[in-house]
């Protein structure tokens, strides 16, 4: 399967510098913090930001699913896992970082078939969100 993609990779490479840059230039006046740029020709596999707080995050996942947009929470960090909480309950280890992240970081789509017209519409519901916030101020 990953051998017949090869043949495909420099496109695929390309879509996704394309899809990064689309949502840096749609989303760079909203509060939401982007992801950091990926590489020197930006090409996340994912595209991820945070929100203020997870109250935030909650809305605005709720209003682009109802505009049909699915997106997905961050990762749990690893000392949050099921794996490790014995382990990290006795330490004082503490990640706040990894906590501010996984509460207030989603991820939005960048499958290799979404077009520059479809991250402009996930964007303007997005846009829309903060718009309609500012107004009930």
């Amino acid at each position: 399967m990953a051998a017949g993609n090869l043949d495909s990779l420099d496109d695929i490479i390309r879509q996704r510098s394309v899809l990064a840059h689309t949502y840096r230039r749609c989303l760079q006046s909203t509060p939401l913090e982007m992801m950091p740029q990926c590489g020197p020709d930006d090409t996340p596999w994912v595209f991820g930001v945070c929100c203020v707080d997870k109250a935030q995050r909650k809305h605005l996942r709720e209003l682009l699913s109802q505009h049909g947009t699915e997106t997905r929470n961050y990762f749990f960090p690893v000392h949050a896992q099921p794996a490790y909480r014995e382990l990290m309950s006795s330490s004082a280890a503490s990640f706040p970082n990894a906590d501010h992240l996984a509460e207030t970081g989603f991820y939005l789509p960048t499958y290799t078939t979404l077009t520059e017209a479809d991250i402009e519409q996930i964007c303007s519901v997005v846009l829309s969100y903060f718009t309609k916030e500012q107004c009930n101020m």
